[in-house]
């Protein structure tokens, strides 16, 4: 994801709820980060840095999808030679 703020500086770090995520300032304004695979539902993304830390808005998780069957057409064999 992207972060877009300002004041970020070379360490900062990103948690998603209470989970950290890999993260690369970009530049004083932008953050890139990744983030770990986590519960369905809305947590807040809170930044860090050596002077501060913020809440922001919320990151929300969707649920994986549930493949509950699969079908497909029957298959035509060739006749068998007479």
């Amino acid at each position: 994801m992207t972060i877009k703020g300002s004041g970020f500086l070379a360490g900062a770090t990103v948690t998603i709820g209470n989970a950290a995520t890999s993260v690369s300032v970009v530049s004083e304004t932008e953050i890139k980060a990744t983030a770990a695979a986590a519960a369905a539902g809305a947590y807040e993304v809170s930044s860090r840095t050596r002077r501060t830390s913020t809440g922001g808005p919320s990151y929300t998780y969707l649920a994986a999808p549930k493949v509950t069957s699969i079908s497909r057409p029957p298959v035509r064999l060739p006749a068998a030679p007479r």
